[in-house]
C-alpha cells in the first residue's frame, strides 16, 4: 500500500501477530500525533513484523515500536530517511525486539541492530550494532563511494567497499557485494573489473559482453554515444546512476531479451525493443517510439509519438504528441493534446522541456505536473533532491526609536537575510542576520537619536527536499533597494492597547481604539514601549517582531486582575516567540492548547533565542489539555530571569540552554510528564535555581530525576520544594553530566532504577537522590521535601516505596481497585471535572499555605498577586 500527506500514515494499537509488508509511507505527520508519523505500532506488543517498508519525509517519525513491552517484535529489510524525529525507532527498547537489514538516514535507535546501516542510536540503548555499518564510527563515509546507489535506494555493496567482509568474515551492511552488479563511466577503462565506480568500465561493449543474466548495469551521469546492444538476455537492469538521468546519444537494442527494466535515462536515439516484460521508469525519449507488447511505462516522457503494443501500461506518463495502440491500463498521463479516450485521471498540460535536443528534460513548467500521479509524485520524471525553489520576498521598516529600528521580513518559504546599514548609501557600518523561517524581523539596537541611517537587505531562501523535474537552480536569492530612515531625537514612551473585541485599523494608542492581535501590536510598538492586553482569548502564536534596548524594555503585559488567554487552540505549538530581541518582558499571561513539536522548530508556550535580558514572570503554562513541550525553551538569552511562573502537565517544564547568569525563582512546577526540565549549564554560562515548588511527574515516570543538569560546576540551588510518589530516599532529584567540564561515568542507583533507565532511557550521567548529590557534590541540604499545600492541588498520589510503583503500575500487576486509585489521581491532580473539561484555576490556587515552604519565602510570592 502508499500512504502520503495523511495526519498518520499507519497506525496501530496493541498489535499481536500482525505482519506489515511492503508498503510505501511517507510525509504523513501531524502536531496531533508527536509520537508517529508514518508508521508506528503502540504497545504492548508480541510477535509483530513491519517489513520491506519505505518510509520517508515525515516531520515525525519514520516508523516505530512505541510505549510498552515489544516480545518478538521486529523491523526488517525496511528503508527509512529524512524523517524528523527519528527514522527507526523501538521504544521501549527489548531484548528480544530488534532491527536487521535496514538503512536510516539518521539514527536506528534499538537496543539489538544487525545488518543494518544508520548513524546512531544503539548505545544511547545500551546495545552495539552487529555486521552493521555507523556512519558516526567511520572517518571519510561517502556513501556514493561504498554502495551501488544511494539515490535508487541500493545499497548494495560495491567490489573496493571499505565494509566487505576479510579472512572469511560477511560483507557489513543490509546488501552483500554481487559480482553481477557492474559499473560504466566515461573515465573508466575496460581494462578494469567494473565492479565499483573506481574500477568502472569504458564502453557500452564492453559492459554488455560482461553483463550476466540477473544482474544491473549502472551508468555513471554523463553522456553516451555509443549504442546498447542485448541480445538473449534476461531479468537486467540497466539504470541511469544517481539522481539526474544519463544521456543516451545513440539507441538501445534489445534483440530476443525478456524481463528487462531500463530507468533514468534520456534517450536521443531509438529504442528497439523486442522484449517480454519491458519495464521502463523515469526515461524520456525524444525520437517517435514503438513499445513492444506487455510494456510497464511509469514517469516517463516522449516528445514524439509513441505506439504502444497490446497489453501495455502506462502511468504517470508526459505524452507530448500523439499516442496510438490500445494499452490494457493507461492512467494519470499528462498529454499535449486531446486525451484519448479510456484514459484513468489523465489531464492535458502542454510541457516545456528546457533543452529536449540535447537531452535536457527538465520542465521550465514543473508545477504543472508535480504531485498529480496516483502515486503522489510528480507525472513524468522526478528526482528527490534538496531544490531551490524560485521565492518571493516583502521587506517592510516596522517600528523606529531613538535607538532601534525593526524590520519585517514576509516571503514564501524559509530564508535567511543579511540586513547591512550605515550612514552612508554603502551600508557599511554593520551587518545583521536574521530568519529561519517565512515570517520574521531583524533588530537594530544601540543606534544614535536623530540619525539618518541607509539599510538594505539581500537573502537566500532554504533549498528543500522535493520531488521534482524543474531545472537545476543552485540557490534563490532576494535584494532589495536601498532605503533610509531617522531615529527621533527623543523618545516619548507609548502605550500600545490590546484587546479581543479590537481591530488592527484602530490607532491602538488608547482604550477605546485597541488593535486586536498581540502580535500585530508588537510591530507598532518600540523600545520604551508597553503592550497593554486586556482579559480575553487570543488564537495566536505572538511573534514578537520589535526589540527593547539598554534601559528600554518592550514590555508586553497582560491586565493584572483579567483573565488573558494565549489560546493555542491544540493547533499551536507555541505561545511566544521571541528572536534575537534585547530587554523583553512578557508578564501575566495565560498559555493553554498549545500542541506539538513544531515543525519550524522549537516548541513550548515560550520560545526564545539569542534574546538577551528576557523577563518571563507570571506566566501560567497550562497544558492539561493539550500536548505543549516546555512551559520556556531558551536558548543563548544570557541574564534570563524567569520569577512567579506555573508550568502544568506539559511534556518537560524548561529547557534552557547555554543561557549564562540565569534565576529560575519562585515558580510552581507540576505534572510535568517526563521531567520538569533541563539546565544545560556550561563553564561560561552560569544558573542559579532556587525557591520553587517540583510537584510530581506523571505516574510513569518516577524513575526520571526531577531535573537535568550538564554542567554542575556553575549550578547553584537552594530553597526549593519537592513533592514526589517516593520518599526522599528513593527518588531522583538531580541528574548531572558533566563536573569540571569533565563527563561523569554512568551512575548506578539501583536495579529497578537502573532497569527503567535502559528501558525507557536516561536523561543525565549521575542521577542521584537529593542527599546523594549533596554529600556527592558537596553542597549545603537546604530543601523542602513536603506537600506545600496548594489550594489546586488537593490530592496528591503516592506509592508504597519504589517496589510498589515498579511491581504494579510499571509491570501491571496492579489490582483492580489500585488502578482505579492512578485514573483517580490523574483526574484529581490536574483539577480534571466529571465532564472531563479542566477546572478553571489561577494563579491564587497555586499559593502554599504549608508553613514550612511559605516560612522560607518558597513558590509563588503572595504580594505579586495582590492589586
Amino acid at each position: 500500500c502508499s500512504a502520503y500527506l495523511n495526519g498518520s500514515g499507519i497506525v496501530l494499537a496493541r498489535p499481536n501477530d500482525t505482519v506489515i509488508e511492503d508498503c510505501v509511507l511517507y510525509a504523513n505527520s501531524t502536531e496531533f500525533n508527536g509520537s508517529g508519523g508514518n508508521l508506528i505500532c503502540y504497545g504492548p506488543a508480541e510477535r509483530t513484523h513491519q517489513r520491506r517498508i519505505v518510509t520517508f519525509a515525515s516531520p515525525m517519525a519514520g516508523q516505530r515500536f512505541y510505549g510498552g513491552i515489544f516480545d518478538d517484535c521486529w523491523i526488517e529489510d525496511c528503508i527509512a530517511f529524512d524523517n524528523g524525529y527519528g527514522d527507526i525507532w523501538i521504544k521501549y527498547p527489548s531484548d528480544a525486539s530488534g532491527v536487521r537489514r535496514c538503512y536510516a538516514s539518521h539514527a536506528i535507535h534499538s537496543r539489538i541492530i544487525m545488518n543494518s546501516i544508520f548513524t546512531s542510536g544503539d548505545e544511547g540503548y545500551f546495545g552495539r550494532a552487529e555486521g552493521s555499518i555507523s556512519r558516526a564510527r567511520e572517518k571519510k563515509f561517502d556513501e556514493d563511494y561504498e554502495f551501488a546507489d544511494p539515490a535508487s535506494l541500493d545499497f548494495r555493496l560495491q567490489g573496493d567497499s571499505r565494509f566487505r567482509g576479510r579472512d572469511g568474515q560477511p560483507d557489513l551492511g543490509i546488501g552483500p557485494f554481487d559480482p553481477k552488479v557492474l559499473y560504466v563511466s566515461n573515465s573508466g577503462d575496460d581494462q578494469n573489473d567494473g565492479n565499483s565506480m573506481r574500477t568502472a568500465l569504458k564502453s557500452l561493449a564492453a559492459a554488455a559482453q560482461r553483463l550476466q543474466d540477473g544482474g544491473t548495469l549502472y551508468l555513471a551521469p554523463g553522456e553516451y554515444r555509443e549504442d546498447l546492444v542485448l541480445v538473449a538476455r534476461k531479468q537486467l537492469q540497466v539504470r541511469g546512476r544517481g539522481h539526474w538521468p544519463v544521456v543516451f546519444a545513440g539507441g538501445i537494442v534489445l534483440q530476443n531479451c525478456s524481463d528487462i527494466s531500463i530507468e533514468n535515462v534520456n534517450l536521443l536515439g531509438r529504442l528497439q525493443a523486442e522484449c517480454q516484460s519491458l519495464r521502463l521508469s523515469k526515461c524520456a525519449f525524444l525520437l517517435p517510439q514503438n513499445l513492444p507488447d506487455g510494456a510497464e511505462v511509469r514517469h516517463c516522457a516522449f516528445a514524439a509519438a509513441v505506439q504502444c503494443g497490446q497489453g501495455a501500461f502506462l502511468i504517470a506518463n508526459i505524452i507530448a504528441a500523439d499516442l496510438t495502440g490500445s494499452p490494457q491500463f493507461s492512467g494519470w498521463n499528462a498529454f499535449a493534446g486531446p486525451i484519448p479516450a479510456g484514459e484513468v485521471n489523465s489531464f492535458t498540460a502542454v510541457p516545456n522541456f528546457s533543452n529536449a535536443q540535447e537531452g535536457v528534460f527538465t520542465l521550465e513548467n514543473d508545477h504543472l505536473f508535480t504531485g498529480r500521479s496516483g502515486d503522489g509524485f510528480p507525472v513524468g520524471q522526478y528526482r528527490y533532491i534538496r531544490s531551490a525553489i524560485p521565492g518571493k520576498m516583502e521587506t517592510k521598516l516596522g517600528s523606529v526609536s531613538a535607538t532601534t529600528a525593526n524590520f519585517l521580513f514576509s516571503g514564501n518559504g524559509i530564508s535567511w537575510s543579511h540586513l547591512q546599514y550605515g550612514l552612508e548609501e554603502k551600508c557599511s557600518d554593520g551587518k545583521v542576520t536574521g530568519g529561519g523561517e517565512p515570517f520574521y524581523s531583524i533588530s537594530l539596537t544601540g543606534l544614535k537619536p536623530g540619525t539618518r541611517y541607509f539599510y538594505k537587505a539581500t537573502g537566500t531562501f532554504d533549498l528543500q527536499k522535493r520531488h521534482t523535474n524543474a531545472p537545476r537552480i543552485p540557490q534563490a536569492s532576494f535584494a532589495t533597494p536601498t532605503g533610509s530612515f531617522t531615529t527621533p531625537a527623543v523618545d516619548q514612551p507609548k502605550t500600545w492597547y490590546v484587546a479581543s473585541h479590537g481591530s488592527n485599523q484602530n490607532t491602538g494608542l488608547s482604550q477605546d481604539q485597541p488593535l486586536a492581535e498581540i502580535g500585530y501590536a508588537t510591530t507598532r510598538a518600540a523600545a520604551g514601549d508597553t503592550i497593554l492586553v486586556q482579559g480575553g482569548t487570543y488564537r495566536e502564536n505572538v511573534r514578537v517582531m520589535s526589540s527593547g534596548d539598554d534601559d528600554r524594555r518592550l514590555t508586553i503585559a497582560g491586565r493584572f486582575g483579567e483573565r488573558v488567554l494565549i489560546d493555542g487552540c491544540r493547533m499551536l505549538a507555541r505561545g511566544f516567540l521571541v528572536r534575537n530581541k534585547k530587554n523583553i518582558t512578557l508578564d501575566y499571561f495565560h498559555i493553554v492548547g498549545n500542541f506539538g513539536n513544531c515543525s519550524l522548530g522549537a516548541a513550548g508556550g515560550i520560545v526564545a533565542s539569542y534574546s538577551p535580558n528576557l523577563q518571563v514572570s507570571r506566566i501560567f503554562y497550562d497544558n492539561r489539555v493539550g500536548n505543549g513541550q516546555y512551559v520556556i525553551n531558551a536558548s543563548n538569552c544570557p541574564n534570563l530571569l524567569m520569577e512567579n511562573c506555573i508550568g502544568h502537565s506539559s511534556f518537560s517544564g524548561f529547557y534552557f540552554g547555554s543561557c549564562a547568569n540565569l534565576e529560575v525563582r519562585n515558580n510552581v512546577f507540576i505534572r510535568n510528564k517526563v521531567s520538569h526540565g533541563r539546565v544545560a549549564t556550561t563553564m561560561d554560562a552560569p544558573a542559579y535555581v532556587h525557591h520553587n515548588i517540583f510537584a510530581g511527574h506523571v505516574l510513569q515516570k518516577v524513575q526520571n530525576a526531577a531535573f537535568s543538569i550538564n554542567e554542575i560546576t556553575t549550578f547553584r540551588e537552594d530553597n526549593n520544594c519537592f513533592l514526589y510518589r517516593v520518599d526522599r530516599h528513593e527518588k531522583p532529584i538531580f541528574g548531572v553530566s558533566r563536573e569540571k567540564d569533565q563527563t561523569l561515568p554512568e551512575s548506578h542507583y539501583n536495579d529497578i532504577m537502573t532497569t527503567e533507565w535502559i528501558r525507557q532511557g536516561r536523561f543525565a550521567r549521575d542521577i542521584r537522590t537529593y542527599d546523594d548529590f549533596c554529600q556527592r557534590f558537596q553542597r549545603e541540604p537546604t530543601a523542602v521535601f513536603a506537600d506545600p499545600q496548594m489550594k489546586a492541588l488537593p490530592y496528591f498520589f503516592r506509592f508504597k516505596d519504589i517496589k510498589d510503583w515498579h511491581e504494579n503500575y510499571i509491570l501491571g500487576k496492579a489490582s483492580e481497585e489500585q488502578k482505579e486509585m492512578y485514573r483517580k489521581a490523574n483526574r484529581l491532580e490536574a483539577n480534571i471535572q466529571d465532564d472531563g473539561k479542566p477546572a478553571t484555576v489561577d494563579f491564587t490556587d497555586f499559593l502554599a499555605t504549608n508553613p514550612d515552604v511559605l516560612g522560607r519565602g518558597i513558590g509563588l510570592q503572595p504580594e505579586r498577586f495582590q492589586p
